[in-house]
């Protein structure tokens, strides 16, 4: 399998994401972890060979390492000894940490559920710019998704595919429900109206309930 420790790839995610992370709030803070998270994943084929993940300004080398452990827990994925800081890849003064994977991995980009993961990991970063790199050039796809949570799209064409992700509410707590499709207007309209046919039932048979006493109570009344 092909891995490079600083790859051309990413070099190139970087360049393209750059004007993506250059316009982040520069007022964030460690405390605070709002702006703009760039992922370069290196692809050789359907395989995944390398991570680069860029944080926002002011963010720390612990912040970057925690990054990196968080995308290893959500997808699985594993990887070599990272580079972090000064030594990884970086740009307008933001901390990256950059780790090749240490096996096989396949990532079939142009799909909600290709990144879902990793907007897991990172959910504390509003926006992401999600980019792969070195996939097979006649893949094409043109995509988006929104639901209560998250709102992307993602462009495929010519060996690559990049996603812009912004997190509306972080109260998911799995993929499933991140990746969930909002109900369509009439499965809203049903919905919304179970509630008043029950009333409606529960109403007449109130009204009949009581038209029986009312007979009951007149008979009773009309035999003394």
């Amino acid at each position: 399998m092909v891995r490079w420790r600083t790859p051309y790839m990413v070099v190139m995610g970087l360049f393209v994401v750059a004007a993506a992370v250059a316009q982040q709030d520069n007022s964030a803070t460690v405390e605070d972890t709002g702006g703009q998270v760039a992922v370069v994943i290196s692809m050789y084929g359907e395989y995944a060979t390398a991570v680069n993940i860029t944080l926002p300004t002011k963010c720390t080398e612990d912040d970057a390492r925690q990054a990196l452990e968080q995308v290893a827990a959500h997808t699985g994925w594993q990887f070599d000894t990272p580079i972090i800081g000064d030594q990884a890849e970086s740009s307008d003064g933001c901390m990256s940490v950059q780790a090749n994977l240490a096996g096989l991995s396949v990532v079939r980009p142009g799909s909600v559920q290709a990144v879902a993961p990793l907007i897991m990991a990172l959910a504390q970063y509003p926006e992401a710019a999600i980019i792969f790199l070195g996939m097979t050039a006649d893949n094409k796809s043109v995509g988006s998704f929104e639901n209560r949570y998250v709102r992307m799209s993602w462009l495929q064409q010519g060996g690559v595919c990049s996603y812009q992700v912004s997190i509306t509410d972080r109260s998911f707590a799995s993929v499933e429900e991140l990746t969930m499709p909002e109900p369509s207007p009439e499965e809203e309209n049903t919905d919304s109206h179970k509630p008043l046919t029950a009333w409606f039932l529960l109403a007449v048979a109130a009204l009949v309930v009581g038209v029986l006493l009312y007979r009951l109570t007149a008979l009773l009344i009309s035999r003394r």
